[in-house]
């Protein structure tokens, strides 16, 4: 498969659900030489689809900022959904068989080569552009549904099961269980994958959008650090501000989950130039949302 139809495959199957909401399709593991490869100038060639993401994408960035377009995505925001992607497809069960378990952790090192090869935003329009790309993130689940019936069951991870299994229904009494996996639980059951490593490259990945990475700083897991991408961002008074605005769009009630979350953050940062920028910030947040600023609208994606 060339480039441009992987790049085309990618738009369908994850970029659009992240940005427009539905279910999410990946595509097989890319890896970081295919998504290095892609070209600058690379677009969607689904012409529908372009313009419903370019539109959203404008409307998460004015939240932030007033501006009427965003560039189209640089080759670095393809890559990094390319990395996505592939790290969604770590926590695929069905990526190994008995002898080729070692595929998982292969992939995760992969993603790990491909994050660390994408520089962090260099400007705020490309950190805007970044995170009007990837902020819902962390809406992405997985649905796992187990059906049963008289004489057995049969689970199903992010698939749905086949309808022969709901043949005679009521005769057979055929019952259906379905449970929503979070982002960062997505590796749970997939034996030949280690939970930690996988959280930690999800971490890694997050510092190469340090606006999403703050605007989602309330997650339970992996549990937000000041990385140098973070704190580089909102050394900046702009850069601040723009991070206390994506921070208090997402607060609930007075903010008490950001204020606690941020508290956490910097209680385990030394003494230092560092904390006193996390400190600085963190009083414009609670500033900010104890000033009633509104809060953002919901998205739902699934994987």
């Amino acid at each position: 498969m060339t480039i441009t139809h992987q790049v085309e495959a990618l738009a369908h199957g994850l970029l659009g659900p992240l940005v427009l909401g539905g279910p999410a399709r990946l595509v097989p593991p890319i890896g970081a030489k295919a998504a290095l490869a892609v070209p600058e100038g690379t677009r969607i060639v689904d012409d529908d689809l372009r313009t419903k993401v370019d539109v959203a994408r404008v409307r998460l960035a004015r939240t932030l900022v007033p501006l009427d377009t965003l560039p189209d995505m640089p080759s670095s925001e393809w890559t990094l959904v390319a990395a996505l992607n592939d790290l969604l497809q770590a926590t695929n069960h069905m990526l190994s068989g008995p002898f080729t378990r070692g595929r998982h952790e292969v992939l995760i090192a992969s993603v790990e080569n491909l994050v660390s090869a994408v520089l962090p935003p260099r400007t705020l329009l490309e950190a805007v552009s970044r995170h009007a790309t990837f902020a819902r993130i962390g809406e992405l689940v997985r649905t796992d549904t187990k059906v049963s019936w008289w004489t057995g069951s049969a689970r199903f991870r992010g698939e749905k099961p086949p309808q022969r299994l709901y043949s005679w229904k009521e005769l057979r009494r055929v019952r259906t269980d379905e449970n929503t996996v979070g982002l960062a639980d997505l590796p749970d059951g997939t034996p030949a994958l280690s939970k930690e490593h996988w959280q930690t490259t999800l971490a890694h990945w997050l510092t190469r959008s340090p606006l999403t990475d703050i605007a989602w700083l309330t997650r339970t897991t992996p549990v937000f650090s000041w990385s140098k991408e973070a704190l580089a961002f909102v050394a900046t008074p702009m850069g601040s501000k723009l991070a206390a605005r994506a921070l208090a769009s997402r607060a609930t009630g007075e903010g008490g989950d950001v204020a606690k979350s941020l508290e956490a953050s910097i209680n385990k940062m030394p003494a230092g130039d560092a904390r006193n920028i996390a400190l600085g910030f963190a009083t414009e947040v609670v500033s900010r949302v104890k000033g009633g600023a509104p809060a953002g609208g919901s998205h739902r994606a699934s994987t």
